[in-house]
């Protein structure tokens, strides 16, 4: 089999459609499923170092939306990538089909795919005059690459230029929506980027937190049990300095971001983060040790007043997701939090507030929401609306869990609410704690990883 050429991308397997057309021939009336085509807005430009392609995620049945969360970005190549409507099988089937036809050339000649081979194969359909979009949201997009579009840009530039032109095709679009996807193409490989941003949000809310191979659709086969806390440090990772000395927690939201608190001071010479880790005293656990290119302070972050207690972390290189490693769900921007909703914050923090004993596994504890009325009556004019309370019933964050989660689970998922900010300096388990208010932020966090 030509592995290389089926990169495992999409959530449609074609290997029946052979079989199902023959089965119409011989058995006269019957009908197998077929694809149809999708809304969609897809969109592409050449900037100074390469190519970077973009689309949204939403694929519609006619006038219903089918998928919130396709992939339209297909494997052509190891540089070589096209975009197209996810779920539409003539779409990825046509896509396989050429794939496979390039890696044949590739053995034949002994030389890597062209671009130009690729569109031989298939009868072209991009313009020569102007960057390409198409699909049902290419009026909006074009008219933004047609004024805004330059020779010569940054990868920046164009990676903004690219997401203002899908966005501009989603909000002009009933068929195109959800989240913009893109890929960037240059001499030294691809990079597939995922969520660059969400323009439907707070409408889309399950964006990049899929359990399900993306375009396909979920069947209930067995009866739906809890799931077990211990998915909830699957998503943790600790930040560590030159030394291995651990002073923060965090929180993975994408390959390429960690959400921690600001107070943490993360610097991206000194410090660096571990994925995946449970013991901090084994060296047997499957642990990644990332190094951080950037850090991102909100910019109304105050430290006197703790409030905006929030940074971003860009990874020098992405996180590989693993059973242990995998990003968490955030909180939606009209995100509902009933007081007494279950919540689990965890960390490596202090064990008590006398003393500095910290534990080698991570903790995990249950901490139940508290309303800002019953918050301010110990806290008083401190309390804004981008904190939220928990805690005071016989349990508490402590320090050295600074920046960590508060997760809630909403179902069968578990979401993130709030990053672990401030409290008791001698971590009083009856007085409620300080988290900064994850839903506050999502339009900050979504234009930060958008141009950056």
């Amino acid at each position: 089999m030509l592995k290389l050429a089926l990169e495992p991308r999409g959530g449609f397997s074609f290997e029946n459609c052979q079989r199902n057309a023959s089965l119409e021939r011989v058995l006269p009336g019957l009908r197998v499923p077929h694809a149809r085509k999708t809304g969609t807005t897809i969109a592409g430009l050449v900037f100074r170092d390469g190519v970077i392609l973009g689309a949204d995620t939403r694929a519609t049945n006619d006038s219903v939306v089918a998928d919130k969360s396709c992939e339209k970005i297909h494997f052509i190549a190891p540089k070589i990538y096209c975009c197209g409507a996810g779920v539409a099988a003539d779409a990825e089937m046509t896509t396989r089909i050429v794939s496979s036809n390039m890696e044949l050339h590739a053995l034949s000649t002994g030389r890597e795919p062209r671009v130009a081979t690729v569109t031989c194969t298939e009868w072209p359909q991009l313009t020569s005059n102007i960057p390409p979009p198409a699909g049902s949201g290419q009026d909006a997009a074009l008219a933004v690459l047609e004024d805004r579009f330059q020779p010569n840009m940054t990868l920046e530039a164009a990676q903004a230029l690219l997401v203002e032109a899908v966005t501009a095709g989603i909000l002009g679009d009933l068929g195109s929506g959800g989240s913009v996807d893109a890929c960037v193409i240059t001499r030294t490989g691809a990079k597939l980027l995922r969520t660059l941003s969400s323009p439907t949000e707070p409408m889309v809310k399950r964006h990049g937190c899929y359990r399900f191979a993306p375009g396909t659709t979920a069947i209930l086969t067995q009866t739906v049990r809890p799931l077990n806390l211990e998915l909830v440090e699957e998503t943790v990772q600790a930040m560590e300095d030159s030394t291995g000395f651990h002073f923060c927690g965090g929180s993975l939201i994408s390959p390429y971001w960690v959400v921690t608190a600001a107070h943490c001071n993360v610097s991206p010479g000194r410090h660096f983060v571990v994925l995946g880790e449970y013991d901090r005293s084994s060296n047997a656990e499957p642990v990644q040790v990332l190094s951080i290119s950037r850090a991102i302070t909100h910019p109304n972050w105050n430290a006197a007043t703790m409030n905006n207690d929030l940074t971003l972390l860009k990874l020098a290189s992405p996180a590989q997701y693993t059973a242990r490693v995998s990003p968490v769900c955030l909180a939606s921007s009209n995100e509902v939090l009933p007081t007494g909703l279950t919540c689990v914050t965890t960390g490596w923090g202090r064990l008590s507030g006398v003393g500095n004993v910290t534990p080698a596994r991570l903790q995990q504890v249950v901490l139940p929401l508290v309303t800002v009325n019953q918050c301010q009556q110990y806290w008083g004019s401190r309390i804004t609306d981008s904190m939220i309370c928990a805690g005071g019933s016989g349990a508490s964050s402590c320090q050295g869990d600074s920046g960590g989660p508060l997760v809630c689970q909403k179902g069968n998922t578990w979401v993130l609410i709030g990053v672990v900010s401030w409290g008791t300096s001698d971590c009083n388990v009856r007085a409620p704690a300080m988290y900064t208010r994850v839903s506050k932020f999502n339009a900050w966090i979504n234009q930060v990883i958008a141009y950056n």
